[in-house]
C-alpha cells in the first residue's frame, strides 16, 4: 500500500524543485518552491488527494468507499527571497492542519497562509 501510494504521488510532481519524502509510518511531507497563490497550493492539494483516492486501494477502516485516502497539511509560506525556511515550525503548522482534517472525516485538506517571520528562522542575538 505505501509503496503504491509513494509511486502514484512521486510522479505526480515532477518539477525539479518538489521534493517527496516519507517522514515516518504513513506521514509524507512534499516541498514545494515557488508556489505563489493559495489557488495553485489548493489545486495541487487536491491533486494529492484525488491520486490516492484514484488507486481505489481497499482499506477497511476507512468510512466507505473503504479506501486507502490521504488528510492532507498545507502551508504557503510567502518569505522574503534569501530567507531559510523554519522547518519544524512549518512542520508542526502541517501536522496541525493534516490531524484536524482527519477529524472532520479525513480524505482531504486543510490549508492556511504565512507571511515573514511565521515561516522563517529568527536571527539570533
Amino acid at each position: 500500500m505505501l509503496i503504491r501510494c509513494t509511486e502514484a504521488l512521486h510522479s505526480a510532481f515532477k518539477r525539479e524543485t518538489d521534493l517527496f519524502f516519507r517522514m515516518g509510518g504513513e506521514e509524507f511531507a512534499i516541498v514545494m518552491e515557488g508556489v505563489k497563490s493559495s489557488a495553485i497550493a489548493r489545486n495541487m492539494a487536491a491533486r494529492i488527494v484525488k491520486t490516492v483516492a484514484d488507486l481505489k486501494i481497499p482499506h477497511e477502516g476507512n468510512p466507505p468507499p473503504c479506501i486507502v485516502t490521504v488528510s492532507v497539511g498545507v502551508v504557503l509560506c510567502h518569505i522574503p527571497k534569501g530567507s531559510a525556511m523554519e522547518i519544524r515550525r512549518i512542520y508542526t503548522i502541517a501536522d496541525r492542519l493534516m490531524y484536524r482534517v482527519k477529524k472532520e472525516g479525513r480524505n482531504g485538506f486543510a490549508l492556511e497562509e504565512r507571511w515573514g517571520s511565521e515561516c522563517t528562522k529568527r536571527e539570533r542575538s
